[in-house]
């Protein structure tokens, strides 16, 4: 059932119309030209016309004018700076409230800590924060509310993280004292 008429002797193709490399000849559809002028791909052993003939048809592909606008362009590095300084500045808020309030840190400190910190953040995710910091950073949140929770609002210190256990001791029962013996001489 082979219609190869001459081959490289290097294995044949499963439909048996010439070698897997493409340089036996054969009869049949091999040498027939498919429409619009593109040939079986088992036939054509140049790069160059191969190239030509993709040219050709990327040519005579109709062009949608009407397609999607182009995509957004990304945000500049000014542009992610003052995002993360905006989440920094209201974080910083209740993150000093907690770690050192006796310290009064005021506004002006606050915000220039936080663009600060947005430019570092900026140069460390200059796309988007991977979602493993992101849950790092959620785990930090629920953390200072736990501690902020637990301070001591007349002091403002944090409450001890042991509990005092009072051990009454009740005193060891003392034997009775024995009875003086009146036969013992008195001295």
């Amino acid at each position: 059932m082979d219609d190869s008429t001459s081959s490289t002797g290097r294995h044949r193709s499963h439909a048996g119309r010439g070698t897997v490399n493409g340089t036996g000849t054969s009869t049949g559809s091999q040498e027939k030209i498919l429409a619009g002028g593109l040939r079986d791909a088992h036939q054509v052993n140049d790069a160059a016309a191969l190239q030509l003939e993709a040219d050709a048809a990327i040519a005579a592909a109709p062009v949608d004018l009407t397609g999607a606008p182009p995509a957004a362009a990304a945000p500049s590095s000014d542009d992610m700076a003052a995002g993360y300084s905006m989440l920094a500045g209201a974080a910083l808020g209740t993150v000093c409230e907690m770690a050192c309030p006796a310290w009064e840190i005021s506004n002006e400190e606050k915000n220039d800590f936080a663009a600060a910190l947005g430019k570092a953040c900026a140069l460390w995710f200059p796309g988007d924060i991977p979602e493993k910091w992101v849950a790092l950073i959620v785990v930090a949140g629920v953390g200072s509310k736990i501690v902020a929770a637990r301070r001591d609002p007349a002091t403002g210190g944090l409450k001890p993280r042991f509990r005092t256990v009072t051990v009454k001791q009740t005193p060891k029962p003392t034997a009775p004292a024995p009875a003086p013996d009146p036969h013992a001489p008195l001295n």
